[in-house]
């Protein structure tokens, strides 16, 4: 009976730091220790970490994610124009339906990154990194950029 006990009483605590370690709410950053909320008024995250946010249909609009860690964030259909993601990890983000119109993606990771039916017109794609990219017309490529 002692060990019964026991055993739910380690199973129930091991519930609690589950709960207790879940993922951030979408849209939330660590920046060098503090707080950051792309989904609020300020945009701006250069080298923050949103690694597999919900950041879906956000408006991101001349937001500084410069250096931040986006791998396997969903950003479809979010509206990134004037957008600055210079040197961002983008690896396995889907920006499918995205608006990326004029945004910066110089030195970017677009490792398995979804561009599909993606606005892409006038974005900088100097020295990004693409492998296993599928760009806005449903092509995949390794580079040159799409």
């Amino acid at each position: 009976m002692h060990r019964l006990i026991s055993v739910r009483l380690l199973a129930g605590f091991a519930l609690l730091l589950g709960l207790t370690a879940s993922p951030a709410m979408p849209g939330w950053a660590q920046q060098e220790g503090n707080s950051c909320d792309v989904e609020g008024e300020n945009k701006n995250c250069p080298n923050g970490n949103l690694a597999n946010a919900n950041l879906a249909g956000a408006d991101l609009a001349s937001a500084n994610l410069s250096g931040t860690d986006l791998r396997g964030a969903n950003l479809q259909g979010a509206i990134l124009t004037d957008a600055n993601l210079q040197g961002a990890n983008l690896q396995d983000v889907d920006l499918s339906s995205a608006t990326l119109t004029r945004a910066n993606l110089s030195n970017a990771v677009l490792i398995r990154t979804n561009l599909y039916d993606a606005d892409i017109s006038e974005v900088a794609f100097e020295g990004a990194k693409f492998q296993g990219t599928i760009c806005s017309d449903g092509h995949v490529t390794d580079g040159p950029p799409c």
